[in-house]
């Protein structure tokens, strides 16, 4: 059987729109918002993507960088905050107002060292079963969440309390 134009245009659709892939989850949020699909956000997205990974826009600067040497840090500002406002990231702060993205559209939250700044997910049943009995205590429905806890790493902990028992 020889596929007539029609048919063969809705294969290759299907392909560059990547379903089933992260990437094709991003490629049809751009488009139901009419925003284009870019080799340069797919790579911002890509960075994101990394598990446990929260960049600052100058990490992911840096990444993309290396396969778009003519990208701007203007240009990746822009990326992340489109990316934030339709909930493809999340903007987050850390350490005074250092800007930094998680890519993770999960509910989780956050742990933040006070220390070296580093930022850890906190498994996901841990926070719902908190947010169900809060519902559940003030008879309302959650929508959305954000939990950041801090303190500090494991790394940097035994560092803290070595320095304190010197002084």
């Amino acid at each position: 059987m020889i596929p007539n134009k029609e048919t063969s245009r809705r294969r290759s659709s299907r392909k560059e729109r990547g379903e089933g892939s992260p990437k094709g989850g991003l490629a049809a949020s751009l488009h139901l918002r009419g925003m284009r699909v870019t080799p340069q956000k797919l790579a911002v997205f890509t960075v994101l993507q990394r598990a446990n990974y929260h960049p600052t826009p100058d990490m992911v600067f840096a990444e993309v960088r290396r396969q778009y040497p003519m990208i701007s840090l203007g240009t990746v500002y822009q990326i992340l905050d489109q990316f934030s406002r339709i909930g493809v990231a999340r903007k987050m702060f850390s350490g005074g107002n250092r800007q930094r993205f998680d890519g993770n559209r999960q509910p989780h939250a956050h742990f933040v060292c006070e220390h070296c700044g580093r930022i850890d997910d906190v498994e996901h049943h841990l926070v719902q079963a908190f947010a169900r009995r809060f519902a559940q205590k003030f008879k309302g429905t959650i929508r959305h969440h954000y939990f950041e806890f801090s303190g500090l790493c494991a790394r940097c902990a035994p560092r803290h309390w070595v320095r304190k028992r010197l002084e």
